[in-house]
This record gives structure tokens, sequence and C-alpha cells, in this order.
């Protein structure tokens, strides 16, 4: 958190109830992104409070922070991305699932890059599920090729519909052996497309 000494009684009220706003925004972020959030946010507005020319220094702070815009409108992408960026690296799930929680609550372009991030993750979890399935309902789940000639991979509920199913048992391994690759892939893409980003 970024202390700062204003001389103003209003400038300092101000400066502590956007940070006060700030942290509410915040409340259910993990900490350690909430404190990195606010002190990247505080050093904006000061940043854009020293350029700013007016004389009344409660003026130039609500400018500054007029600037910076909604707190509500651009939090999302920056939690999204802190989340999303530990979970590239240490390959969190539940990390994925908060970063794309709040990639999906940002806006229509974020919108997008969390719905390609949840349907891949949607097959890493399918694929996996296939795997351990086919355990359980060996007859029921695999690679099926129907008797109108369609494909089907997974879980079948009408096996007689079925005319044969083409990998058996190797079902397990190669749909486990995807589930990680997949989940590697798609998380090698995001630090990629983070480091592009910075």
């Amino acid at each position: 958190m970024t202390k700062i000494l204003f001389n103003k009684k209003e400038t300092i009220e101000l400066w502590e109830s956007y940070s006060e706003q700030l942290r509410s925004i915040l409340k259910k972020v993990k900490s350690v992104y909430k404190n990195d959030i606010i002190t990247e946010i505080q050093s904006h507005i000061l940043d854009g409070f020293n350029e700013i020319e007016l004389k009344d220094e409660t003026k130039r702070l609500k400018k500054a922070i007029e600037n910076l815009g909604d707190p509500s409108d651009f939090l999302m992408p920056l939690i999204a991305e802190k989340y999303l960026t530990d979970a590239s690296i240490n390959y969190k799930p539940m990390f994925i699932i908060k970063g794309l929680f709040y990639y999906i609550n940002s806006g229509f372009r974020q919108f997008m890059k969390g719905m390609i991030y949840v349907t891949g993750y949607t097959f890493v979890v399918g694929f996996a599920l296939v795997a351990a399935l086919k355990i359980f309902q060996p007859n029921r789940v695999g690679f099926f090729i129907s008797k109108a000639g369609t494909i089907n991979i997974g879980f079948v509920d009408d096996i007689s519909k079925m005319d044969r199913e083409l990998l058996g048992y190797w079902i397990i391994p190669l749909a486990l052996i995807i589930s990680i690759a997949l989940y590697y892939a798609l998380s090698k893409l995001l630090r990629l497309l983070k480091s592009k980003k910075n």
C-alpha cells in the first residue's frame, strides 16, 4: 500500500475513500494480489496527480482518479491477469478457474479470451473423465463408430446403436495424454500471450 502525505484534509479523505473502494472490490481476491493491485493503481494515480497542472491538490487528485476510470471497470482484467499468470507458471487449476471467472466478468474482448480457455479446459476435464470412466463403464465409454457411421468419443447411453468400439482400453492412456498435453498447451499459450502483452 502506497503511503502518501497530502496537505489538505479533503484530499486525505478522498485518497482514503478511493483506497477503501479498491479494497472493497478486491475483498475476495488473494491478499498478495490485492496488495499488488492496490499499489499498482495508487502508483498510477500518483503519477497522474503529479502530471496534472492544477494548484488545488484535492482537484488534482480527483482529476487523476477520474482519468483512471471506474475501478469496477478496470479491476476485473487486472485480477484475471494475476490469477492466470500464476496459473500458467504453477499449473494450479483453482487459479485458472478464478482467472477465467474474472476474465469473463471484464468485458466482451476478455469474455472471448475467457471462453477460449473455458472451452479448452472443458476438453481437458472431458478427456480426463473419459479415461477414468472407461475403468468403471468399459462397455459404454470409448471411441465408438455407430451403425450410421458417426464417431462418438466418450460416454454412450445406448450401446445398441454402436457398431464397434475402436480403441478398447487404449482410450485410457490416449485420453490422459491428450488431457495433459492440452492442459500444458493452454497454460503455455496463456504464458505466451502474457509475455507478448508485456
